[in-house]
């Protein structure tokens, strides 16, 4: 008699059968239908179990144990057909959301074309450059992050290890500011020296330049 009948089949039943309410409600009206099922199921093996336990103890098959055996069959049945172990999606089986989560990439992740960041505006900030640019991934200064420096150093300086590429290291200092930074510390204006143009690169957890090839720079001559 459960021949074909599966959750989704029950659920568009009792949607109407168009489909309509489930193309919106999918997920909440599976967990609905499970939720009811299983407290059935539940609820009626246990008083079926009881009933053949009184039974039994009088050691008569009669027509009422064949019928609470009937209804423990039913049930346990209709147990396995939801899946009543736990109200959690189990692996393999979960909604749409849960699928579309994990198929998302860790926003602090580079994505394939590398972290990359792309200086879009420079103004005056009091003594400072307020430099303001996207990212392609979400800075985290403990995780992959921007250097920003002045061009008097290279990308490779400023790595830190820089002298592991042959380099002397230079200065820089890193940030997960987004979208602007004002600069300070070792990029602030007067450690710029000749330098009229400041540069951001990506780096990882250990300051270790990610991609030396990666580079935005932007001319800020005019707001010196």
């Amino acid at each position: 008699m459960f021949t074909g009948l599966t959750l989704d089949g029950f659920a568009q039943a009792l949607a109407g059968g168009d489909g309509e309410f489930l193309g919106a409600h999918h997920s909440r009206l599976r967990i609905g239908v499970r939720t009811f099922l299983c407290l059935f199921a539940r609820v009626s093996s246990t008083l079926a179990s009881r009933r053949i336990q009184r039974l039994m103890e009088g050691r008569a098959m009669t027509r009422g144990l064949m019928q609470c055996v009937l209804v423990l069959s039913v049930s346990l049945v209709a147990l396995g057909l939801v899946g009543c172990g736990s109200d959690e999606p189990t692996a393999g089986s979960g909604t749409d959301e849960t699928t579309a989560e994990s198929s998302a990439p860790v926003a602090n992740a580079c994505p394939a074309e590398g972290c990359q960041v792309k200086i879009i505006d420079a103004t005056q900030d009091g003594g400072e450059i307020a430099v303001t640019w996207e990212a392609n991934f979400v800075p985290d200064v403990s995780k992959n992050h921007i250097h920003v420096y002045w061009d008097r150093y290279t990308a490779d300086q400023v790595s830190s290890d820089a002298e592991a590429r042959g380099k002397t290291q230079g200065e820089w200092v890193p940030t997960d500011a987004v979208p602007t930074y004002v600069t300070e510390s070792a990029v602030a204006v007067a450690t710029r020296g000749e330098s009229t143009t400041i540069c951001a690169t990506t780096g990882d957890r250990d300051h270790v330049v990610i991609d030396a090839t990666l580079v935005d720079c932007r001319d800020v001559a005019d707001l010196l």
